[in-house]
């Protein structure tokens, strides 16, 4: 609802939404910061605020905050860095995601692992992840994946000597096959999925 209102390019809207920055819940609060910042709502005194809930020790709120760090694209990339290493798995993806979207190389690779290894319904969800980035935050993505993908490739040519796709594992085809999907490059993604229909490896 938060974000709908945000939407209305009435300011009025930010009437019903500023109460939602007592709200119990840090993802609603820092939904409404996300709103009001579209219309120049107290902008400077939610960055403090933000940086306050970094600082605090339950990983919900950490986590809520980081994601507005990345949705604000408030270059705020030294405060959130430290968080790619949390103990807490899911802090430290918030760390990666708000990178990525912050045009950091670095967060990027880190979330890389997981869009590599995530189940197939997971997948689908970074994969819109990836579409919906900025210009500049998705030229730099694509920087990290063809120079990823060239060192994987080359990898691969060490291991198979053949060079045929029939001849590898599933995991290696299914990692292509991603790395290929991001990339955009439909003629490898076509020869990789026949493959992948041909092994009866994955329902596509």
């Amino acid at each position: 609802c938060i974000y709908t209102l945000s939407l209305f390019k009435d300011p009025n809207a930010a009437y019903y939404i500023e109460p939602m920055l007592g709200d119990q819940n840090p993802f609603v609060r820092v939904g409404a910061i996300i709103a009001l910042s579209k219309f120049n709502n107290n902008v400077e005194k939610s960055k403090k605020d933000l940086q306050s809930m970094l600082e605090m020790s339950d990983p919900m709120v950490k986590r809520a905050a980081i994601f507005a760090f990345g949705e604000l694209g408030l270059n705020k990339r030294h405060l959130i860095n430290k968080y790619l290493y949390e103990n807490n798995p899911e802090v430290a993806h918030e760390a990666a995601q708000a990178l990525t979207k912050l045009g950091d190389r670095h967060g990027f690779y880190v979330l890389l692992s997981h869009i590599l290894s995530a189940p197939p319904e997971q997948f689908e969800n970074y994969h819109r992840f990836f579409r919906s980035l900025n210009d500049n935050a998705k030229h730099s993505a694509l920087r990290v994946l063809h120079d990823y993908t060239s060192d994987y490739l080359h990898d691969l040519a060490m291991e198979y000597e053949s060079g045929d796709l029939e001849d590898m594992e599933l995991a290696v085809l299914e990692r292509l096959r991603r790395l290929y999907v991001l990339l955009d490059q439909p003629e490898e993604l076509f020869e990789i999925q026949n493959v992948l229909k041909n092994k009866h490896a994955i329902n596509i």
